[in-house]
This record gives structure tokens, sequence and C-alpha cells, in this order.
């Protein structure tokens, strides 16, 4: 007989031990949990569609990462599936509307220590960045000292472009407060109200002409995928800085090592690639005017704490048959693209 609440857990390098939690927490609870299987070096957890009965048949609910796949191959080879809950930030893994288009609720977990603690990983970039951080390091460890002409400066006085507004942008722009940025421009597809007047809304080209540093604050989509490219780093001042924390297929990596190699651009900050984790034969490697992270940046111990109790609550949300404020397709269910009625409770 089917399990009325059937969770199926991946696994994951970065988020292996929050996982690991949250099926500890379920199995405590006496759910019926399903594994799965155990990772390889350099392997990113995926749900085998040539076993779907084993993960799939009697699946309720699903937590993975960002890193696992969920297509409509997957969804389709759930029939018993309800939502598909991702304990951190991040769900571009997932399609979206083709979850809706099941009646599958898409969650993530929206703790503030994740956009917070990733706002104050941004500051901290553009700092480290315009201060020269990495070859004043390099400078002490090779006995050199201190060149006669320094190009570092201060962030005071410059001007900060934010390509997207979401949470992330909107607290990386409140802990620069103070810091007498001269003004801060905005491209972003959903034009934002009662903007900061220091905040200005602008074109694409405009923010790469005119700013000291371009921070990527985007999803990954259609619309953002390499957008950032050759033509764009001729665009940017040659003292310019870019920083990327948010999805690595928004940069043509080879154009950006290209930039960097020519000095096309001063530097960068660079904690997500288009495959991860990044490969050792990347030239990316290098490069001396990068700071290279893993898509790690901004986690703390705070985020990790915060990321099990969110993602136990969206599931018992899910089981009593209500709609976690964390969904993040709920207006796609709404406007009628879901198949089945989403209010159903599990168990």
């Amino acid at each position: 007989m089917q399990s009325a609440n059937t969770i199926l857990i991946g696994r994951d390098h970065t988020l292996g031990e929050t996982l690991d939690c949250i099926a500890k927490h379920l199995l405590d609870q006496g759910k019926r949990v399903i594994r799965l299987p155990d990772l390889k070096a350099g392997e990113h957890s995926q749900i085998p569609l040539a076993e779907a009965d084993r993960y799939l048949l009697d699946t309720t609910i699903i937590v993975v990462s960002s890193r696992t796949r969920i297509d409509d191959r997957v969804l389709a080879a759930a029939p018993n599936l309800k939502a598909v809950i991702f304990p951190s930030i991040g769900y571009n893994s997932c399609d979206v509307e083709a979850a809706a288009n099941r009646g599958i609720r898409v969650v993530n977990g929206v703790t503030p220590e994740n956009y917070e603690g990733m706002a104050e990983a941004t500051a901290m970039l553009m700092a480290a960045l315009m201060l020269e951080l990495g070859p004043k390091q390099d400078w002490l460890r090779q006995g050199r000292t201190t060149p006669a002409s320094l190009s570092s400066r201060m962030l005071k006085g410059r001007v900060v472009g934010m390509i997207g507004f979401g949470r992330i942008a909107q607290e990386t722009i409140k802990r620069l407060q103070g810091w007498g940025i001269a003004k801060f421009l905005l491209h972003t597809r959903t034009a934002p109200t009662n903007l900061d007047s220091r905040i200005s809304l602008c074109t694409l080209e405009e923010l790469l002409r005119e700013s000291d540093i371009v921070s990527i604050h985007c999803p990954l989509n259609d619309h953002t995928k390499r957008l950032i490219g050759r033509n764009e780093f001729r665009l940017m001042k040659e003292t310019s800085f870019l920083i990327n924390t948010s999805r690595g297929g928004i940069i043509d990596e080879n154009a950006l090592y290209e930039a960097l190699r020519d000095k096309t651009i001063a530097a960068a900050a660079i904690d997500t690639f288009a495959d991860e984790p990044l490969c050792f034969e990347s030239p990316l490697r290098s490069l001396k005017n990068i700071i290279l992270t893993q898509h790690n940046i901004g986690h703390t111990r705070d985020l990790f704490d915060s990321l099990v109790p969110r993602a136990l609550a969206n599931i018992d949300e899910i089981i009593a048959g209500r709609n976690p404020k964390d969904t993040v397709n709920s207006e796609l269910l709404k406007d009628g693209l879901g198949k089945r009625q989403g209010q159903i409770a599990l168990g």
C-alpha cells in the first residue's frame, strides 16, 4: 500500500549535511524517506529515470538542491508528486512551468540568513576588488614592497551597477549605505516602484558604460543566458570590476577570460560557473586579477542552521494541504496552468 508521506531526499556536496539533517528529522517523525544514491567526487545528484519505480512512483515530495535536475520527464514519472522543495534559495534546476502544468508546487527556502549573507559577501567583494586585497596579499607573501604607484581606489564616489533587483541586490544596497557611493544604476526587466533617489533605472548598455562596479543579481533563464559576453565587456571601463554571485551561465566564461587577460576590465570576483565545480583546467584559474570561490562565498553557519527548520516547515505545509509562503510558482498555478488541484492533504 502506498505511504501517504513518501519523501525523496537528494544528495549534494554543498548541502549534503542539510539534506541529511532533513532526512533524519523526517525519519524521526515516522515519515517514509527515500535517499538518492551517494555521490562520487565531482558528481551532482540526479534522479535515475531508469529506476523511476524505485525513486518516483510513490513519492509525494522531492527535496533536493538546485544542482539536481527536475525536468518534465522526472515530473511525469512521479504520478503522486505534490511538491518539489529546495532547502536553499536557488531552484533554477527545476522546470517551474512544467511543474505548474502538473499541479506541482515548487518551493524554495527563503531565509533571511541566505540573502543577507550573500549581500554581506557581495559588499565584501566590492571592497576587496577596489582595494586590491589579492595583489596586496601576494606582495606580502613574495616579500615585495608596495609599488610606488597604487591603483587601489575607495568605494566612496563610485558608480555601482546592479543587474537584477532581487532580495540580495536590495540588501547589498542597504549595506552600502554610508559608504559614500555616488549612485546606483539598475537594470532589471521588472521596474520596481518607490526607488531610493540614488538608484537610477537604465539600459544594460548605459549600466556597463558608466559603472565602476557591475554586480550580477539575476536568475539564469533564456533572457539572461550569456548576457555578458565579448560585446558587453568592450562597453565596460578598463578600470571597472565585475562581480557575479548569481548564476554562472549569465557570463560567457571564455569572453571573461579574454577580458581579464587583455585588461579590457580591471578584475572580477566570480562565485558561480556554468559548470560546477570549476574544472582544474579552466583558464580562469591562471589569472591574477580574479577572485574565484566555489559557489559558497555567502555560506555561513548561520545560513545552514536556518535551512533545516524552514525546509521541514515547508514539508509540513504541503502535507497539511496548504500553500507554503515560499512557493515560487503560485501565480502559474492560480492562472490555471495546473491540471491538478494543489490543495490536497497528503496525510
